[in-house]
C-alpha cells in the first residue's frame, strides 16, 4: 500500500498522466498513450477536450 501511495504522489508532483490499464488491450493503451501525446504537443492539459 505505501509503494502505491508513493507512486500516486510521485505521478502528482510530477502532473504525469496515470493510464489504468487493467481492463485494456494494448492496442487501446497504445491509442491512449497517442492521445496523451497529442493532447500535449498541442498545449492541452490531459483529458481536456479541445476548443
Amino acid at each position: 500500500r505505501a509503494e502505491i501511495a508513493s507512486t500516486r504522489r510521485l505521478f502528482e508532483n510530477n502532473d504525469w498522466p496515470a493510464i489504468d490499464v487493467s481492463r485494456r488491450s494494448v492496442e487501446e493503451t497504445a491509442a491512449a498513450v497517442m492521445n496523451l501525446l497529442a493532447e500535449r504537443r498541442e498545449g492541452r492539459p490531459p483529458n481536456e477536450e479541445p476548443a
